[in-house]
């Protein structure tokens, strides 16, 4: 357990416990429950004020599309976030099978009093229509309705949850002199979702398997060989299949539904966004390296990321002005194609 006491936000108090359990020699048990936090970082905090542009419709004027200054500022009246995560796991080392090492891990995360900003469109919306009228504090209108500046700071708003499955296997073997390893670590995501909180908010759809959410499935596989001074690996990055959008939009080409914007898309209706394909397609990308230990304190290094020189697939991230729109989801795919890397790496 640890006390924690910030000057702008004040205490908190986060915690961990653990259990584990051998029923037998190979099997071993555990489970973890805990509470963490994140402390507003020094921008959301003291930002003294950060303008940009963008483009927005404005209701103020029929929904025109125009451009727009936006000053971000920070807000040391945040509270720090704080998380509820549980670990249920086990771990199998059969003694019977030297080297091999199995587990698998359910995790689910947790986290309210989100530290976020309230988006542009929402405030100037709110504005608007006067569902919210403190927003109008934010939003600086000329005499004309047309759009002057938009205020955007941090403030506590909104749960977000995840969970999924950690699945591990290792086995280490003598071989010819020199060691060796092959190893499979593989997360499966289950749901993934958030709400604002806003009133009249209801939860996200689960975005697991969207592109710009979290994959079904992502995996890493590794097989390496040491001997003497020399270590060498291959590894395998998987990304699995998904869509491009997600449930919030019909993919259709022919006879399809009507898109009213005013009405908004749920769980139980039909009102989406169509596209005529939003599939992505499983990814894998091979990288190699070789190590060499001149000495205990001395080491060279080559790498090479991407092998096969794999484009990343094309993601809509929308429109913008003073942002780079990249097209892509740097998270998971490699955008930068195949890399060289060589280099030493030494101690005193």
């Amino acid at each position: 357990m640890r006390e924690t006491d910030y000057s702008s936000s004040g205490r908190v108090t986060s915690w961990k416990v653990g259990f584990t359990y051998a029923p037998w020699e190979d099997l071993r048990l555990r489970v973890t429950r805990s509470r963490d936090i994140r402390a507003g970082n020094l921008s959301e905090l003291f930002q003294p004020g950060q303008a940009l542009t963008g483009t927005i419709n404005n209701p103020f004027l029929g929904n025109t599309n125009q451009t727009y200054i936006y000053t971000s500022i920070g807000n040391t009246a945040i509270r720090p976030e704080r998380a509820d995560t549980i670990d249920i796991g086990a771990v199998f080392q059969p003694h019977w099978f030297p080297g091999l090492s199995f587990s698998v891990d359910y995790w689910n995360i947790r986290f309210k009093d989100q530290i976020s900003s309230v988006s542009a469109g929402t405030l100037l919306q709110g504005c608007y229509d006067k569902s919210h009228p403190e927003y109008c504090d934010f939003v600086q209108l000329n005499a004309d309705k047309s759009i002057n500046q938009i205020f955007l700071k941090p403030v506590n708003i909104g749960r977000v949850w995840v969970s999924g499955l950690d699945i591990e296997a290792t086995y280490r073997f003598d071989l010819g002199g020199g060691q060796g390893m092959l190893r499979a670590l593989a997360t499966r995501y289950l749901t993934s979702g958030s709400n604002s909180e806003l009133p009249g908010a209801i939860d996200s759809f689960n975005n697991v398997g969207v592109n710009g959410g979290l994959p079904y499935w992502r995996a890493l596989f590794e097989a390496s060989y040491s001997t003497g001074g020399f270590t060498g690996a291959l590894t395998g990055r998987f990304v699995s299949a998904g869509r491009m959008m997600g449930p919030s939009y019909v993919e259709c080409s022919t006879s399809c539904p009507i898109y009213d914007p005013k009405v908004a898309a749920t769980i139980n209706n039909t009102n989406r966004i169509t596209i005529n394909n939003d599939q992505v397609n499983a990814f894998m990308y091979l990288d190699a390296s070789l190590n060499y230990k001149f000495s205990s304190k001395f080491e060279g290094f080559v790498v090479v990321n991407n092998i096969a020189n794999l484009d990343p697939p094309r993601w809509n991230t929308g429109t913008g002005i003073g942002s780079q729109q990249t097209g892509y989801n740097s998270s998971f795919y490699d955008i930068l194609g195949r890399t060289f890397r060589a280099g030493v790496r030494f101690k005193y």
